[in-house]
């Protein structure tokens, strides 16, 4: 789906690159915390903390083919609502879950859904002319990485 006319082309490279920020400023500041709160909080031995990474993992790795044909079939906008929010709400789980089978339950559509950086550059690819991809791509992985280093910050 191709946003219509410059002006709301530029509106939509700038959400993306939010998006990507936002990503993973929010990844950064719960990998750190994580394991920390699995162990103590939830009583999660090491090893257990290391399969449910392992699974968020896996189930990446499963997922990401068929959330990527699915954003091709539905569009990538819509696609990219909906991982970002099914992303929120597995958060929002993990941040309430008081035993550990629920910050697995939890950290599941977190694994199948939380693919809005490949969405998000899927859609650039769609929206931006060839000519301009190179910079556009170079900006969003900067915005994305920021994100990142910054989030660590507030943890």
């Amino acid at each position: 789906m191709e946003a219509k006319g410059s002006k709301s082309r530029v509106d939509v490279v700038t959400l993306l690159y939010v998006v990507g920020f936002l990503d993973l400023f929010g990844v950064s500041m719960v990998i750190p915390m994580l394991s920390t709160y699995l162990t103590k909080e939830l009583g999660a031995s090491p090893a257990m903390t290391g399969i449910l990474g392992s699974l968020y993992g896996g189930l990446q790795l499963v997922s990401s083919p068929l959330v990527g044909k699915w954003s091709d079939i539905s569009g990538r906008r819509f696609t990219l609502l909906i991982c970002l929010v099914i992303s929120c709400l597995g958060y929002l789980g993990i941040s309430q879950a008081t035993v550990l089978w629920m910050a697995f339950v939890a950290r599941v559509p977190l694994g199948i859904f939380k693919h809005s950086l490949s969405i998000s550059r899927a859609y650039l690819a769609d929206i931006v002319p060839k000519v301009e991809q190179a910079k556009v791509f170079g900006r969003f992985n900067a915005y994305s990485s920021i994100g990142f280093i910054v989030g660590e910050g507030f943890t």
